[in-house]
């Protein structure tokens, strides 16, 4: 889906560097699998899958890719996910 809006992202390590994108496709990730313990979710096939991972690997830059040195793969968060992670990690050493 393509989106026009302005949009902030930050660095979640170095949380001070951050840009605003636009002109940019998002996509939905998050996908419900289970249900009150009952599967909701329809896998594809195996060539499916396999093809989408061959799609996804070949939009990564080559410096990631290679197996000597590799570049380190930057993902910057947006604000709502920056909270998500947050929340569940207090969560989790709270246990």
């Amino acid at each position: 889906m393509f989106d026009s809006q302005p949009y902030e992202i930050f660095d979640p390590e170095h949380t001070w560097k951050r840009k605003t994108v636009t002109n940019f496709y998002t996509k939905k990730l998050q996908v419900k699998i289970f249900e009150k313990g009952i599967c909701v979710y329809d896998s594809p096939d195996l060539d499916t899958i396999r093809n989408y991972c061959e799609e996804q690997i070949n939009t990564l830059w080559d410096e990631v890719l290679r197996f000597e040195n590799p570049h380190r793969y930057y993902v910057d968060l947006s604000k709502a996910l920056w909270d998500l992670k947050e929340k569940l990690l207090q969560e989790q050493a709270l246990k």
